[in-house]
């Protein structure tokens, strides 16, 4: 019968046979032989006999038909059987849902080889002493920490969850206490406890308390527990004074939080740190102030308000359906006096003399480096020249990167003394000398060249040596 369904009923065709079919025993037949899983599940779950679906919740081969059997069964000696003996942990805890035997779950809870199984178990265990008792017995097993952070959520006693908070001996089992603990009087207690300082950060989280929380943010000893509590603080005035705070890492915390233009503006030029500097700077919006700060004398700030702007340009918009014609296009890439429309501006010129003459004459490097990055620039005698005498180590590796001629490239990468140049080389689809790559990858005197050669490779064996040095998250950066 099921053959020749299958042959003349597609699956959509099947599903609505089964909706019809009111013969359970024919639905068992599906569900035991239909070669499709799927079929064979929406069969069980119009099956409602309570011995078919106890026969297929034991005996069907597949887990998936087990499992949609076991939901729809209401005999709970069957489930309690099930959720003891199947050999699927997906069809026990399916079954552990259903149980109402406290006890059971209890022996399901303390016995059962898989975690996923008794947390579920847990899901359904009132009894909080119980639950304690899972938190007290953790070690330092990864799994049964897992149950144990699972018995403390489902703890509805808070007074429990005190208990483990204060004595049990495991750090991590008192910090998951302490997360579910809703009494503010609690959590101030713990926030101004002599404990670890884990559990102290966790209490300070959950307080909602502007008044706790300034104290704690201007007078604790600590300051990575002012830092914390600092997080929470949204009163701008003590953010302000925290900014201005000895502590440089307090400073750092505040300053982001800050809204005020005029204060950011004071951190960004006067503050002794260059962190806090660059977390003001990342909060100016006011275009005159970092212009200026972007030509500071410290790189870091230059780099940050430079961000800064081109993050503001992109924001704001500023000329994205730019120009009518050709003309005024080039006439804002020569002229513009901000350099990122300027920048932006050449990243759509298609004619190659213009993108020469401002690579060669622009007064900003990031303008120039866009003229050279440009498809249309495809002049190899100048990308040469730019290679060896461009202005900046940026205008020059985006030259390399473009050249076709290979002893040019691979000259560049046996003696330019710029690191960045050179890994333009390797970047370079036409350098493709393999021997030259495997000796830069094993022999050259910059990681930054070797890791980028072995990268080229692409060879199992030399990717497990910067697999070894690096990491594979840094490879694939």
């Amino acid at each position: 019968m099921v053959k020749t369904i299958f042959k003349e009923k597609g699956f959509s065709e099947m599903r609505e046979y089964i909706e019809n079919l009111k013969n359970e025993s024919k639905l068992k037949y599906i569900t035991d032989y239909y070669p499709d899983i799927n079929i064979r599940r929406f069969a069980a779950m119009h099956i409602k006999d309570e011995e078919i679906l106890e026969d297929i919740a034991k005996n069907n081969e597949n887990y998936s038909v087990r499992r949609v059997a076991v939901e729809r069964l209401s005999n709970q000696k069957t489930i309690e059987y099930i959720a003891q003996h199947d050999p699927n942990k997906k069809v026990r805890q399916e079954a552990v849902k259903h149980i109402d035997d406290e006890n059971l779950l209890k022996e399901i809870c303390n016995n059962d080889i898989s975690k996923d199984v008794r947390k579920k178990a847990i899901e359904g265990i009132s009894d909080d002493n119980f639950l304690r008792n899972i938190a007290f017995d953790y070690t330092d097993y990864f799994k049964e920490f897992k149950i144990a952070q699972h018995a403390i959520r489902h703890i509805r006693d808070e007074n429990i969850l005190l208990d483990i908070a204060d004595n049990a001996s495991k750090e991590r089992i008192r910090v998951e206490a302490v997360k579910n603990i809703e009494n503010p009087e609690h959590l101030k207690r713990f926030a101004y406890s002599d404990i670890p300082l884990c559990i102290r950060w966790n209490a300070i989280e959950k307080i909602t308390d502007e008044n706790i929380l300034t104290d704690i943010a201007y007078n604790d000893s600590s300051s990575s527990i002012r830092c914390c509590a600092i997080e929470e603080i949204t009163n701008e005035n003590v953010l302000i004074e925290m900014a201005y705070d000895s502590n440089e890492s307090v400073r750092l915390t505040a300053t982001p939080k800050i809204r005020n233009e005029d204060v950011l503006k004071d951190i960004a030029y006067n503050n002794s740190s260059t962190f806090v500097r660059k977390a003001a700077i990342e909060k100016i919006t006011d275009m005159e102030v970092l212009e200026d700060l972007e030509k500071d004398t410290d790189n870091s700030i230059h780099y940050c308000a430079l961000r800064s702007i081109q993050n503001l340009n992109y924001k704001k918009n500023y000329k994205k359906v730019w120009f009518n014609n050709d003309d005024e296009l080039i006439m804002t890439a020569l002229n513009d006096p901000a350099f990122w429309i300027r920048s932006q501006a050449t990243e759509h010129i298609n004619d190659e003399s213009v993108l020469i003459k401002i690579a060669i004459n622009d007064s900003n490097k990031y303008v120039r480096t866009a003229a050279i990055h440009n498809p249309y620039l495809t002049d190899e005698k100048f990308l040469i020249d730019i290679a060896y005498n461009g202005l900046t180590k940026f205008e020059r590796k985006q030259a390399v990167i473009k050249i076709t001629d290979k002893s040019v490239l691979e000259d560049i990468v046996k003696n330019e003394s710029s690191k960045l140049v050179r890994k333009g080389v390797i970047l370079n689809p036409n350098f493709n000398n393999k021997d030259l790559i495997k000796d830069l990858a094993n022999y050259d005197h910059t990681i930054f060249i070797r890791m980028a050669a072995w990268k080229l490779l692409n060879d199992e064996k030399y990717q497990s040596k910067v697999f070894a040095f690096f990491g594979k998250k840094q490879w694939d950066s």
